[in-house]
């Protein structure tokens, strides 16, 4: 598979941040792990992936929050109640975190999680 078959892949963990490159690997159990690419994760706060963190990012997340809006729940949800992880359930807290981005705070110091050293 290619990476433009792939489309769009929606990954969430703690360890997963914003706007930082990760290679994928492809585990076959009876073959082994085979490197079938690289994927860099969106821009910290931008919900529509325009490459811009603007007011149609808080005002589509807002949306979401309150399910007026078909975007993928994924692109706004950015961290969840309880620790650093998304977790599938688009909130004020999420909202507040893209609001966040949006007045120019880090991933780090707005969410107060773990990133690594280079990441904005």
């Amino acid at each position: 598979m290619t990476q433009v078959q792939w489309g769009t892949v929606y990954v969430a963990d703690e360890e997963i941040v914003p706007q930082v490159a990760y290679t994928v690997l492809w585990d076959l159990p009876t073959e082994g792990v085979y490197k079938i690419g690289g994927a860099t994760t969106w821009k910290w706060g931008d919900a529509n992936h325009d490459g811009v963190v603007n007011f149609v990012d808080v005002s589509t997340c807002v949306d979401v929050e309150n399910g007026l809006c078909p975007v993928s729940v994924y692109a706004c949800d950015v961290v969840g109640l309880v620790g650093c992880a998304p977790d599938a359930w688009v909130n004020g807290v999420d909202v507040d975190r893209v609001i966040d981005a949006y007045e120019g705070l880090s991933y780090g110091a707005s969410t107060n999680c773990p990133a690594p050293p280079c990441a904005p």
